[in-house]
């Protein structure tokens, strides 16, 4: 047993409840993650308010649930809630503040309302640089996010100059190598690759790829994701054989390590369906949507917005093998089940 706030609380239910997170984690299965950290937030709060610290974080990583599936409404309302506790309890600029404040910056972003986004994010990069300086890399990370929305906003000049200098303080801080200075550097391949440079992009993203590979391992997620941006970047250089040829490692190493219904597996399953689209054999992006659509349906249940998506796609490919009818009775299946939302 042990006591949080002058509560007596069971340290062996607290534990077993973190490793069934971690266990649904690993596996992919973001339901039974979301469903671990609602019991521990509603623990929390029962036995020491919905204010306590220990509360706050446990619905900070709810939200991070509900994010992962997709329901950012909800997500941003149990964010709002975070923020406001901890600036009532800590301080608007405290550290823990700020990072809520990031979050529903996030929230925001992930609604599509990146204006609300880059005006929160420009409040927390303000409050860093001023509270812990400007080459914190507190303060830089929350930089390299400024130029993301940016990007986002179509403004890539603004997101290309903040990029620059978010890559240029972290190369300075933390070297060329460490896994903030690589991921500032990939965001900048994106904003030459969102100003259709793409050659120079596809530079930047081989000394990524180069640099986690060497110092991850080949088979790390982050080196895999830019293995992915490297496919993508042959894709809009029109090279898609070369595109299709490293999706297909990609999903083989995400099979492996993650098993081929994990959600990061299932994307780039997608992505392959639409290379071999565009390769012309409309006959393969058909089985591999059904594939997606099977293992959505069974991890997120038919009528999610991810599910009906990816029975869209499935429609999309009997259209393009002429068997329209098909396509039909599958598009008003996704009509009406979206019409109830």
């Amino acid at each position: 047993m042990r006591v949080l706030g002058g509560i007596r609380m069971s340290k062996f239910t607290i534990d077993d409840i973190i490793k069934e997170v971690a266990e649904a984690h690993k596996e992919g299965d973001y339901i039974k993650e979301k469903n671990s950290y609602q019991e521990l937030y509603d623990l929390f709060k029962r036995k020491l308010g919905e204010k306590h610290p220990d509360t706050l974080n446990a619905l900070e990583n709810l939200a991070n649930s509900y994010s992962d599936l997709g329901d950012y409404n909800v997500a941003l309302v149990m964010r709002n809630a975070v923020y406001n506790g901890r600036k009532e309890i800590l301080g608007e600029n405290h550290p823990y503040t700020l990072s809520a404040l990031h979050d529903l910056a996030c929230s925001y972003s992930d609604l599509g309302d990146y204006s609300k986004a880059l005006e929160i994010g420009k409040v927390v990069y303000n409050a860093r640089k001023e509270i812990l300086d400007a080459k914190h890399p507190d303060t830089l990370s929350s930089l390299n996010d400024l130029s993301c929305l940016y990007s986002n906003l179509g403004d890539y000049d603004k997101a290309l100059e903040t990029g620059n200098a978010a890559y240029n303080g972290r190369k300075e801080i933390l070297g060329e190598s460490h896994p903030d200075t690589l991921f500032s550097l990939d965001a900048l391949a994106t904003s030459y690759s969102d100003l259709e440079d793409y050659n120079k992009a596809l530079e930047l993203q081989k000394t990524v790829y180069n640099a986690r590979k060497k110092i991850q391992g080949e088979s790390h997620p982050d080196t895999l994701a830019t293995l992915h941006n490297l496919s993508c970047l042959y894709f809009d250089l029109k090279k898609f054989s070369k595109a299709c040829e490293l999706q297909n490692i990609v999903y083989n190493e995400r099979k492996k390590i993650l098993g081929e219904n994990h959600p990061d597996t299932l994307t780039v399953l997608f992505n392959l369906a639409s290379l071999y689209s565009d390769l012309g054999e409309n006959n393969i992006p058909l089985e591999l949507h059904k594939a997606v659509y099977n293992a959505l349906k069974e991890k997120l249940g038919e009528n999610h917005p991810l599910t009906l998506s990816a029975l869209n796609d499935i429609a999309n490919s009997y259209s393009d093998l002429g068997d329209y009818s098909k396509a039909l009775d599958l598009q008003k299946t996704v009509y009406n089940a979206r019409k109830k939302f």
